[in-house]
């Protein structure tokens, strides 16, 4: 979660920072994308019984499961984050008198 949102009174506010890059939300969504794959194949070795000792633990797969989650919602939030800073900054540009 390194995308900072707009302050919420920007309109008011003479200069703010705020990412308005989607860049790290690609990331997470890749990353997200991963840790959902292997949670699926761990799950598809343990009811195959192949892999080593730790392949196909529930443990495993919960620890797995919830890092898809984190970086998935981390993703989230940092869409969501870089679309209300482009929004707020594509607002104060047209406020700004020339």
């Amino acid at each position: 979660m390194v995308s900072r949102r707009p302050p919420p009174f920007y309109a008011v506010t003479p200069s703010f920072e705020c990412t308005k890059s989607y860049a790290p939300a690609v990331i997470d969504t890749v990353l997200a994308t991963i840790y959902a794959g292997a949670t699926a194949g761990n799950e598809v070795a343990g009811a195959t019984g192949r892999g080593a000792w730790f392949i196909g633990s529930r443990g495993f797969s919960v620890t797995l499961g919830l890092q898809a989650a984190v970086f998935g919602a981390s993703a989230a939030w940092g869409y969501n984050a870089a679309h209300e800073c482009r929004e707020a900054l594509s607002d104060s540009v047209e406020l700004t008198p020339p």
